[in-house]
């Protein structure tokens, strides 16, 4: 029954030129779950922390710190199946990166980050200590919200 309406809330979606698509799986659900996770963390945490760079600049020229960070969060959203963490990881920097060159000019907003924080960069802190995510959050200025 899901999938049905999520059928007919992407039409309308796609109908007003909205991009929009449905998942079948519920595999398929966690990978988009954890992709949006980890971009919202991951995007604007090096755009403010490197002065306010758009995704697409981050995504072309500073990949090795987004991989950094995906090393270091992904194994936490992949309690059921970390055997497959290694070879996921590249494929999942390639799909952060490639989401943000696909809006190249985008800075996101810090305030709004900070706003969700709890639910964004603070669900990681809550699970683990992760000391190359706390050193970035340390350059953006937001070290009140770390531990």
């Amino acid at each position: 029954m899901h999938c049905r309406w999520a059928g007919i809330v992407a039409q309308i979606m796609q109908s007003g030129g909205l991009e929009c698509t449905t998942v079948s799986s519920r595999e398929d659900f966690f990978e988009t779950m954890w992709e949006k996770l980890l971009w919202s963390s991951i995007f604007w945490l090096l755009s403010h922390a490197l002065g306010g760079l758009p995704v697409g600049t981050i995504a072309q020229k500073h990949a090795h710190h987004v991989q950094e960070l995906t090393s270091e969060l992904l194994p936490l959203l992949m309690i059921r199946e970390p055997q497959n963490h290694s070879l996921f990881e590249s494929e999942m920097v390639d799909r952060l990166c490639a989401y943000s060159n696909s809006i190249p000019n985008a800075v996101p907003s810090k305030s709004m980050a900070l706003s969700e924080f709890a639910w964004r960069n603070g669900w990681f802190l809550a699970r683990k200590v992760t000391p190359c995510h706390v050193k970035w959050l340390q350059y953006a200025g937001v070290s009140d919200y770390v531990l």
